[in-house]
């Protein structure tokens, strides 16, 4: 009798939910030439919480040009794309011009997908970092080369002056679509 009544009083045993092992989405704001100072002026702007309190977690890195005191975009962005730091005008280059694996092509090969958006043009050094390596950042025909074979699985490119928009080999102009880029 006390073995059925310890039957009947046992708890069933509480399901068992695995935490996912890693993000599913890693999203990168990028806005040229934003640093501490720019994030800190949004708070103190006018009235209201600044979008960046929607936030859960924003990170900060060291973008510094590994030879000059002043950075450029290609050797900053070539740091958070790929994790070395460079001297001004390289694109995916160590300080010995030599290719270094950028986030997109290490998350690629692990089968993650992944986009590049710009408000600038595409072979600019910022966006270009992703995707090419190069010596030069004003190498931009052998940046667009580059584009073409790599890993990048979406690419949407906004024009905010002339309402173009360029996505995956198609131009949307005011709601319509031709293609052919």
């Amino acid at each position: 009798m006390l073995i059925m009544l310890m039957q009947a009083c046992k708890q069933p045993a509480p399901e068992v939910v695995e935490a996912p092992q890693g993000p599913k989405k890693i999203i990168l704001l990028i806005g040229d030439g934003m640093g501490l100072s720019q994030v800190s002026s949004a708070y103190y702007y006018k009235e209201g919480t600044p979008n960046f309190s929607r936030f859960k977690h924003i990170g900060l890195s060291r973008t510094s040009s590994a030879r000059q005191k002043v950075t450029d975009s290609a050797s900053g962005a070539t740091a958070f794309s790929a994790g070395v730091k460079t001297y001004n005008g390289a694109i995916g280059m160590d300080v010995d011009t030599m290719a270094v694996p950028t986030i997109v092509e290490i998350l690629s090969k692990e089968s993650w997908k992944t986009g590049v958006i710009s408000t600038s043009s595409i072979t600019h050094a910022t966006p270009a970092s992703f995707y090419a390596h190069v010596k030069l950042r004003g190498m931009e025909d052998e940046i667009a080369a580059q584009l073409v074979e790599s890993d990048i699985d979406s690419l949407l490119v906004v024009d905010k002056s002339s309402s173009l928009v360029i996505s995956m080999g198609a131009i949307l102009l005011k709601n319509s679509v031709r293609p052919g880029i």
